[in-house]
């Protein structure tokens, strides 16, 4: 079966596939910013000064022409979350989670392998690895099977951003490449109200040892279009970028700040200075993919008007997640 790739946002499945431009549409390549270039050891009390643009080159290999529908997918059904361990438990969750291929080896052949890292109750934005059972198609909820904890909430940060306001932490797995010879656990960190704040890094698998690496601050840009969500980039698709990025990340902050549709930047950590990069240094390799307006230097708001609003874009409009999919596989 022919592969076909998808950027799937949350809520807008529809809405994003049909209608989103992506940023090699000539109206708006002037709009993005390349790297930054400033001082990486300390985060900047203000913004650096305005980078150059974009190159206008298309981003990525050309669109199959085929878009995945909701008909697409079949509800295979659902399974409970466990019950509090370590320091946090699931209520008041639902942000950020990513599938672990290797996880659970020892668990049940029942066609359902790997297990889950995910972020438990918004108070803590602690991460609690779990197993994946077979899922049941019910509406009763006693039918529904629950799943065990493999490893309980821990603080993969190792509380490097501190006290915060409304915070949200987005995770993602990516096996071992290039210069990164074992799996991490890459995150981005952000709260309610920021401007250029530091907020992306990367821990090890063990969470009771995670050994974080960062924060990062992003480049020159806004933490308002950077600092909720990541996902992997399918390796056929990022190899026609740049550096070969396999991440992508951003946000998009309600109330037009963030511009007038879903921001996604590429970027690989580890091809930056160090393997990690220091502590408060700025990520400078950073492809940017989709974003509808402008960052202006030291604005913490993107400028956006009707030129730039993507098709379909509503005010209430609000992305908190996304997945990178591909049918066939």
């Amino acid at each position: 079966m022919k592969k076909q790739h998808l950027l799937w946002f949350v809520l807008i499945i529809v809405t994003m596939a049909c209608n989103a431009p992506f940023m090699s549409s000539p109206e708006m390549q002037s709009d993005v910013p390349a790297q930054p270039e400033f001082e990486a050891e300390a985060q900047p009390d203000t913004a650096p000064d305005a980078p150059p643009a974009a190159p206008a080159a298309p981003l990525g290999p050309p669109p199959s022409g085929d878009v995945l529908m909701p008909e697409d997918f079949e509800y295979l059904g659902a399974f409970r979350l466990p019950g509090d361990s370590g320091g946090s438990n699931w209520e008041y969750s639902g942000r950020g989670l990513t599938y672990y291929p290797d996880g659970d080896s020892s668990g049940t052949e029942d066609g359902f392998p790997g297990s889950l890292f995910g972020v438990g109750h918004d108070h803590q934005q602690f991460v609690s690895e779990i197993s994946i059972p077979a899922p049941v198609n019910s509406r009763n909820l006693e039918d529904l099977p629950v799943a065990e904890t493999l490893q309980p909430f821990e603080d993969i940060t190792s509380g490097m951003f501190g006290e915060t306001e409304l915070p949200r932490l987005g995770v993602e797995y990516l096996p071992p490449q290039g210069q990164q010879t074992s799996g991490k656990l890459h995150f981005v960190h952000g709260q309610h109200f920021q401007d250029f704040e530091l907020s992306h890094g990367w821990s090890e698998l063990d969470l009771g040892n995670p050994q974080p690496a960062g924060p990062w601050l992003f480049g020159g840009y806004t933490n308002y279009v950077t600092s909720d969500y990541v996902f992997e980039i399918p390796g056929e698709w990022s190899a026609a970028l740049p550096d070969g990025p396999r991440l992508a990340t951003g946000r998009f902050r309600e109330g037009v700040w963030g511009g007038l549709g879903p921001t996604l930047f590429a970027y690989n950590p580890w091809v930056e200075e160090g393997n990690p990069p220091a502590a408060g240094a700025t990520l400078q390799t950073i492809t940017p993919l989709l974003l509808f307006g402008t960052q202006e230097p030291g604005m913490t708001d993107i400028t956006s008007d009707e030129s730039t609003k993507m098709n379909g874009y509503l005010e209430p409009d609000h992305w908190w997640d996304g997945a990178w999919l591909t049918s066939g596989d």
